[in-house]
C-alpha cells in the first residue's frame, strides 16, 4: 500500500524521491537519522536555531503535513531569517517544484552575496 500525502494526493513524485534517498542510505546511517528526530523537539530546535549566525532561507509549505506552516513561521523568527510561504504546498515543496524552489534559493543566495 502507497502512503498518499492528503494535501497532494494527485503526486507521487514525494514519494518516490523520498524513497529513492532513503535507499542511499545504510542500516546505521538509517538508525542514526531516527534517533536524531527523537531530538528534534521544539525547545531543542529553537536553541539551535538561535545559535545560526549566517543568513537563512525558510522555505515552507501551507499544507504541510509533518511540520506546520506555523513551526516553519516559528524557525524563521529564531533565525531572523528570510521565510518563504508556498501556499498549498506539502512537507517536500522541493521535490514537488524543484524549479521554483532552486529559483528561490538563487535569488536568496544573490542577495546575500550582494
Amino acid at each position: 500500500m502507497r502512503a498518499r500525502y492528503p494535501t497532494e494526493p494527485h503526486s507521487t513524485k514525494q514519494i518516490e524521491d523520498a524513497a529513492g534517498w532513503a535507499l542511499e542510505i545504510d542500516g546505521e546511517m538509517l538508525a542514526a537519522a531516527h534517533l536524531g528526530l527523537e531530538c528534534c523537539d521544539t525547545a531543542a530546535t529553537r536553541r539551535l536555531a538561535a545559535q545560526v549566525a549566517c543568513p537563512v532561507l525558510v522555505i515552507h509549505g501551507t499544507q504541510g503535513a509533518v511540520r506546520s506552516c506555523a513551526g516553519g513561521e516559528a524557525l524563521a523568527r529564531c533565525t531572523g531569517c528570510a521565510l518563504v510561504t508556498r501556499v498549498g504546498a506539502g512537507h517536500f515543496p522541493h521535490a514537488r517544484d524543484p524549479v521554483r524552489v532552486n529559483l528561490l534559493i538563487k535569488q536568496f543566495a544573490d542577495g546575500v552575496r550582494r
